[in-house]
């Protein structure tokens, strides 16, 4: 039976178990958390890069192009170039139906024997590891070197 590592997403903070078919050093439980986690990651180095003064200089290159782009394309016409983002947010809602919900309460109250891999669903050991496999690292040797050798 495959052994298993439990973990906690690094984003949403769910717990996950991965078998070691899977498990790859995987800190994330879904590929919608580790994009989120990516794009997060990438606006703070944007705004690192915005806070430098080379930053600074090129985007205010940029505002001034776009600025100008939007005033020949009005023709002269004096407006604000600020974004007021959109009026019609729709309502995300949830409804679901009383039969939903308690067989959703009733899953997690249940207590389970089997552990499943949240990646690729495979049945795993119930002992769960809380770290990383350890991989095959090269062992230096020093049987090689003139020093090492005896008389």
């Amino acid at each position: 039976m495959l052994t298993a590592r439990q973990f906690c997403c690094a984003l949403c903070h769910q717990l996950v178990q991965i078998c070691s078919c899977c498990d790859h050093g995987n800190i994330y439980c879904s590929n919608q958390c580790a994009a989120i986690a990516r794009k997060n990651s990438v606006r703070q180095a944007n705004k690192r890069y915005q806070n430098t003064r080379r930053g600074k200089s090129l985007h205010a290159q940029r505002q001034r192009r776009y600025k100008q782009q939007q005033h020949d394309r009005l023709n002269g016409q004096n407006e604000k170039m600020t974004d007021h983002g959109s009026e019609n947010i729709p309502a995300l809602v949830s409804l679901s139906s009383e039969q939903e919900k308690t067989e959703v309460i009733n899953e997690a109250t249940n207590i389970v024997d089997k552990t499943y891999c949240h990646f690729c669903g495979r049945e795993c050991a119930n002992l769960l590891r809380i770290d990383f496999l350890q991989t095959s690292a090269v062992k230096k040797t020093v049987s090689n070197f003139s020093w090492a050798q005896g008389p």
